[in-house]
């Protein structure tokens, strides 16, 4: 391309443009360029348009050399110069139509990111509400093989005390060297399979599935609370006395406080036994 011809163009043009200007002016066809030059047609006129992400950058430079070789432009280095400096990130601004497509890309990229979050986000919600289901049902129902008059525990929790208390796995405390600063001291036998759940001082609060053979202590310095889910499956020995049964298999303890003097309240509930498809019983 002549000095003259280069000076009779705007200056914001691109090189890009001013190349494609010089093939149509010389009416050299870009599908001749690509049959010839075995270059794909697409990333011959991705270099028209200034669109070079669209050309593999390990062979943009070889293509974009190829294409000026069949323009026959004098002055090449110029042009190759411009264009490092465009794979350099100094690139002109790119033609509108350039702009508008990019738009597009990047907004339909957008709205795909929001449709795949919109979907994410319940599949983790059900995911999470099933494995807290599952935890639950294991803490609580333990092993169905085991199971002799089950009460339904969940029925019992919500009726009885709706708050949510955390579980854990049933130890045996063991009391030894503490009796003398502890002021209440429960042991509690297992006979027959039962939950339990105990409060200490009003704020210490725990689970524990009970079977045939467990024992299990508790001490608080004054108050120890129970709720027992089936009230004939556990002996009491309060403060060093046996204090025996305190209910009959199919009766919940409702309530059970126990201080430094014995037990302070005991309140029992009938269950009314019943078939249900995951062999529990339901509350009154």
């Amino acid at each position: 391309m002549s000095e003259e011809s280069q000076e009779k163009q705007p200056e914001n043009r691109s090189i890009f443009e001013e190349l494609k200007q010089i093939r149509l002016k010389k009416k050299i066809d870009l599908q001749t360029i690509s049959e010839k030059s075995k270059i794909n047609l697409k990333y011959l006129e991705a270099i028209e348009s200034g669109n070079l992400e669209e050309v593999p950058e390990v062979y943009d430079k070889l293509f974009f050399q190829t294409y000026l070789s069949y323009l026959k432009i004098r002055n090449n280095e110029h042009y190759l110069d411009e264009y490092r400096k465009v794979r350099k990130g100094e690139a002109p601004e790119l033609t509108t139509t350039v702009k508008k497509i990019k738009s597009i890309k990047s907004d339909g990229r957008k709205l795909t990111q929001i449709k795949q979050l919109y979907l994410i986000i319940p599949v983790i919600i059900v995911g999470l509400f099933i494995i807290i289901l599952a935890i639950n049902s294991e803490m609580v129902t333990g092993n169905k093989s085991d199971l002799v008059k089950e009460i339904s525990i969940q029925e019992v929790i919500e009726e009885l005390d709706p708050k949510q208390t955390d579980r854990s796995t049933l130890i045996d405390e063991d009391i030894t060297d503490i009796a003398d600063r502890s002021a209440v001291i429960v042991k509690i036998a297992t006979l027959d399979l039962t939950w339990l759940r105990c409060v200490k001082d009003r704020r210490d609060t725990t689970e524990y599935l009970l079977k045939r053979g467990d024992d299990v202590s508790f001490q608080a310095d004054s108050l120890l609370s129970f709720l027992v889910g089936n009230a004939g499956g556990v002996r009491f020995n309060v403060n060093g006395a046996d204090a025996g049964i305190l209910g009959n298999v199919g009766e919940v303890i409702t309530s059970l406080r126990i201080n430094k003097e014995g037990i302070a309240d005991l309140r029992l509930k009938t269950i009314q036994n019943k078939e249900q498809s995951n062999d529990s019983l339901r509350v009154d």
